[in-house]
């Protein structure tokens, strides 16, 4: 109820009861979270009256989904398949329910069948057909022979007052099913993954408060977790994740492995949540706010992907250094907001290889970000890293 409490989200609903016949199953995620698992067919009419898309994120925050944006591409996609090809067919719908009413059980020589009701007010989540559920919708007013016809759903029944209290579970079923193909962004896959302790830390590091102009906010607001650049944004969700995998040089499966130990798990998110507050108390984020953001985005040393891989290598000379001194000095990061990272036309760029200048068309260079890395650690007085 957290997410609903906070944030007035409001969870997707219909403006009628339907009722459904449904043939009652298990699989592991139901057995493990106590769910009951149904599977059924759905005509393509209801599933237009009664089922919804989740709002993009231009329309809500995106930490606050628990799905990926509707593509557009892949909703034309669909479109043309559909209007292109007579023998279409598609794949079945996963969706979520938070209860079902009157429920009837009845056996037979081959198995059991349950009748139920949906009611209006019941919450329902589609996490898999999004882009099926979204073309039908638009579709179905076009070509007639969809009203005919129907598709396959598997349903879990949530038992909870909210959706939004399978939250996690929702999230961690899209991860399953989409994170190893090439339909979501990677950025949404790691967001949404909360089975692997790098995942678990990198989601923990996020919810640390940080001070951008006069405003506090958390450092998820400037992560984009949709894989795009957009107002406000620093780095994509991706980006970070490589970062501190570069920041404790290690791959991220080996940190999977380091971070099952809870000691080291809870060293490890201390460290670096303290890195990347840091990191970004010395760096100019409110320009990302303003109106010319992307203008600020194009031209700033800062914002570039290779420039987070070198500043975590600073990050790791730090760590490094630290087994001599004792301590982990995050004060000579200070200096860092007295560099011209907000300009990768300054000479100090240009002159060490960081970007170049031809005829006032400036670009970074492609794997720069050592050279980043040796040029930040001379200028704030970092011992570099071996792997500089």
């Amino acid at each position: 109820m957290t997410a609903l409490k906070d944030f007035n989200l409001q969870p997707i609903t219909s403006i009628e009861n339907i009722d459904l016949l449904l043939f009652p199953s298990r699989n592991g995620l139901g057995d493990v979270h106590n769910f009951d698992v149904f599977y059924g067919e759905i005509s393509l009419c209801n599933l237009d009256k009664h089922f919804d898309v989740e709002a993009n994120s231009d329309t809500i925050d995106e930490s606050l989904k628990m799905q990926r944006d509707v593509d557009t591409a892949r909703v034309k996609a669909l479109t043309s398949y559909l209007k292109e090809r007579k023998d279409y067919a598609l794949p079945p719908v996963i969706f979520f329910v938070n209860r079902l009413s009157n429920v009837v059980e009845h056996s037979f020589n081959a198995g059991k069948m349950v009748e139920a009701t949906l009611e209006a007010t019941s919450h329902r989540f589609i996490v898999d057909g999004q882009g099926r559920t979204y073309t039908i919708k638009t579709m179905i007013k076009v070509l007639k022979a969809l009203k005919e016809h129907g598709l396959g759903f598997m349903m879990f029944v949530t038992n909870t007052d909210s959706i939004y209290d399978a939250e996690v579970v929702i999230k961690q079923l899209f991860s399953d099913i989409n994170g190893k193909t090439k339909k979501p962004s990677t950025s949404l896959s790691l967001y949404f993954d909360s089975s692997k302790p790098f995942s678990r830390l990198l989601n923990e590091i996020i919810q640390a408060e940080i001070t951008i102009g006069s405003e506090t906010k958390l450092l998820s607001d400037i992560l984009s977790k949709q894989g795009n650049i957009s107002v406000g944004k620093l780095w994509t969700y991706k980006q970070f994740s490589k970062f501190f995998c570069t920041v404790f040089n290690e791959s991220e499966a080996s940190l999977n492995k380091s971070l099952a130990d809870p000691d080291t798990y809870c060293q490890f998110v201390d460290i670096g949540k303290k890195f990347v507050l840091n990191i970004l108390n010395n760096l100019p984020v409110e320009l990302l706010f303003g109106q010319d953001w992307r203008k600020f985005h194009e031209e700033a040393l800062f914002t570039k992907a290779l420039f987070a891989n070198g500043v975590a290598l600073v990050g790791l000379s730090l760590i490094e250094q630290s087994a001599y001194s004792g301590s982990i000095e995050w004060s000579k990061l200070d200096r860092m907001s007295e560099l011209p990272i907000v300009d990768m036309s300054n000479d100090l760029w240009v002159k060490y290889g960081v970007c170049s200048n031809e005829n006032g068309k400036v670009k970074i260079i492609r794997g720069c970000d050592k050279k980043i890395a040796r040029v930040l650690c001379n200028q704030l007085n970092i011992m570099p890293s071996m792997e500089i």
